[in-house]
């Protein structure tokens, strides 16, 4: 089961204390099923806001595991501008090598991947504005759309490093070298995620 930005329907009202009878209902009624299902069902949230959640659903035990994603590292970048550029059928342009895709990701550090898919959505309208018919995306049409926009990590530095500090012991960072926390101990029981 998919609940997608759990942090909007089940937390600002509550961090600010305004929570109605039909937000209570609603975290009591999955609450109680999380409890006593014995149905083989896995659920995954998402959350922008953990901090702004409901206390009740970070409590220990009502999930099994909870993640941060952090910004894509660079080699995440590299790879997410592969995949935008193949969902536009750029992919087989002779200037898409791996040197280029990592030039790419150096330049956009602190993007994330939705900037980083604006920006080739951007770039492809800067060649379409900017060329004859038959001009096609060039990597410095992308550059210039990097260059134009600032990436939240900059414009929101502050609430993101505050969020960072606060996710610190709460939850398991992932990144590309894979999950950062630290194996069970010998004979300890490892909760399974699927």
């Amino acid at each position: 089961m998919w609940i997608d930005e759990i942090d909007k329907t089940m937390g600002s009202a509550t961090a600010a204390g305004l929570t109605s009878d039909v937000t209570q209902r609603v975290i009591g009624t999955i609450l109680t099923w999380r409890q006593e299902s014995t149905a083989p069902v896995f659920v995954v949230a998402t959350a922008n806001r953990l901090d702004k959640l409901d206390p009740a659903l970070m409590r220990p035990g009502r999930f099994d595991a909870v993640f941060w994603v952090d910004l894509p590292g660079e080699e995440e970048r590299a790879e997410i501008f592969k995949i935008h550029l193949r969902k536009k059928r750029r992919e087989k342009l002779a200037w898409v090598t791996s040197k280029a895709l990592t030039d790419l990701a150096k330049r956009s550090d602190g993007y994330s991947g939705a900037e980083i898919a604006e920006a080739v959505e951007e770039g492809l309208l800067e060649a379409f504005h900017r060329g004859t018919a038959d001009r096609e995306l060039a990597m410095r049409d992308i550059i210039l759309a990097l260059t134009r926009s600032k990436p939240l990590s900059e414009t929101a530095k502050e609430e993101l490093d505050r969020m960072r500090e606060w996710l610190k012991g709460r939850c398991r960072p992932v990144s590309s070298e894979g999950l950062l926390f630290e194996p069970p101990a010998a004979g300890e029981r490892r909760r399974t995620v699927g």
